[in-house]
C-alpha cells in the first residue's frame, strides 16, 4: 500500500517516462501504466500482480516506491520454484504409495510425456510423424 505521506508520488505520465519501463528506449503508453493499475500483469508463475496507487482528486498516482515493489513482484521466482517442486512432491508421494502397496511405482510410465512438453499437431498426423520433438 503506497504511503502517501513517504513515498514519492508520481502522475501516470510521469511514471511512464521512468528508466524501469523503458523498452527498446521507448516508453510504454499511457493506457498501458493504467493498465497495469487496475487489471496488473501476470509474473512468472502466472498471478496478477498490479502496480498500487492511489486516487486523487486530480487522477490517480503511484510512486517510485509502488514501481520498484511492482517490479519485484513481476520478476518474484519463489513462487515458481513451488510450482516447479510439485513434481518432486508427486513423485516422493507415489514411492510412499507403492512402499505402501497402494498405486503402481512406475505411473506415470516415463515414456508418456505431459501435454505441455510435446502435442501432435495436425501436420504431424497427416505425415505420420508420431515421435517427440
Amino acid at each position: 500500500m503506497i504511503n502517501a505521506h513517504a513515498e514519492k508520488l508520481l502522475t501516470p505520465a510521469e511514471a511512464a517516462a521512468q528508466e524501469v519501463f523503458r523498452r527498446f528506449g521507448r516508453r510504454p503508453h499511457l493506457s498501458t501504466i493504467y493498465r497495469w493499475m487496475s487489471r496488473g500483469a501476470r509474473n512468472l508463475s502466472g498471478q496478477r500482480v498490479r502496480l498500487e496507487s492511489l486516487k486523487t482528486p486530480g487522477g490517480r498516482v503511484t510512486s517510485q516506491e509502488a514501481i520498484a515493489r511492482f517490479i519485484f513482484a513481476l520478476n518474484d521466482t519463489t513462487s515458481v520454484a513451488q510450482i516447479m517442486n510439485r513434481d518432486g512432491e508427486t513423485a516422493r508421494a507415489l514411492r510412499e504409495l507403492a512402499a505402501d502397496g497402494i498405486g503402481d511405482p512406475d505411473f506415470p510410465s516415463p515414456d508418456i510425456q505431459p501435454l505441455c512438453v510435446r502435442h501432435m499437431t495436425s501436420h504431424d498426423k497427416r505425415r505420420g510423424n508420431t515421435d517427440a520433438k
